[in-house]
């Protein structure tokens, strides 16, 4: 992932926080960072491990979570302000994520794990502190029932005092 792709997800992400409780789709989302819904999507997956959607729907109930603490709102007004089509469905998607109903929540006057908004950072390549440790280039290796299997191997090169230590774990 490039650096460039990196600041897209960001600038979608404030595209996202800025309109939790606005109507939003996907393809809205794609066109404010110019790219297709498609290509947007798949890059959203590989860089935070979530679809937009599962991202929307956690952010969306997390600040819910908040209203429900830190307001006398019903609970009503809050899922529609979330863009929750019903109570009930609201209701069902809170309980799935906080495993408490909205309603038991709130009784509960306390926070639990909430959803808190993402910034991803690109990640960088470490380099082994020992010299003793090495990184092989990848290889295709084929099996004899014709699957082919790529591979990196690491190798470790240790002091021959641990050789004997790390073979009796082995027996």
């Amino acid at each position: 992932m490039t650096t460039a792709q990196f600041s897209l997800i960001n600038h979608a992400l404030n595209h996202i926080e800025q309109r939790l409780t606005a109507p939003l789709t996907a393809a809205e989302v794609a066109a404010a960072v110019s790219y297709s819904r498609f290509h947007f999507a798949r890059l959203f997956q590989t860089i935070l491990g979530m679809s937009l959607r599962t991202y929307l729907r956690n952010r969306r109930l997390s600040e819910a979570a908040g209203e429900l603490l830190y307001s006398s709102k019903p609970i009503l007004e809050i899922a529609l302000d979330y863009q929750f089509g019903s109570q009930e469905a609201f209701s069902r998607a809170f309980k799935r994520c906080f495993g408490l109903s909205p309603d038991a929540y709130r009784r509960r006057r306390r926070s639990t794990r909430r959803f808190p908004r993402i910034t991803p950072r690109q990640p960088r390549l470490v380099q082994p502190k020992s010299p003793l440790a090495t990184f092989n280039k990848p290889r295709r290796i084929h099996s004899s029932d014709g699957t082919i299997v790529i591979a990196q191997l690491h190798a470790i090169q240790l002091p021959d005092k641990h050789n004997d230590a790390i073979t009796r774990y082995w027996r």
